[in-house]
């Protein structure tokens, strides 16, 4: 499913993302609470065994994803906003971007 809403934005494809190494759903830890549960993206990090200053989320609810993985101690905070004017806005270390096609150019940078 993840890869299918990141191909809808142009991020992916159904076979995989080159700027993304691991991706968990809510429900990747058999917690009910899936991602509103405390230590998920703590949970992540381990699993993954993601380094914080490279790994960023991405996703469309700044409470239940960029705050929450930002305060677990990732560095970057990616959230879309389709209906955002601005093509993207950097506030405390999260980038709200209108459109994917914002991201692209940044990650191929990186």
């Amino acid at each position: 499913m993840t890869l299918a809403k990141l191909s809808i934005g142009g991020l992916a494809d159904l076979s995989g993302c080159k700027y993304i190494n691991g991706y968990f759903p809510g429900c990747s830890f058999l917690d009910p609470r899936g991602k509103y549960a405390l230590d998920y993206y703590q949970k992540i990090m381990k699993a993954g065994g993601f380094d914080l200053e490279t790994t960023m989320m991405i996703g469309d609810e700044p409470m239940r994803d960029s705050i929450p993985a930002m305060n677990a101690g990732m560095r970057w905070g990616v959230n879309i906003d389709r209906q955002q004017k601005a093509c993207y806005i950097e506030k405390d270390s999260i980038l709200y971007i209108n459109s994917f096609d914002v991201l692209i150019p940044m990650l191929e940078k990186a």
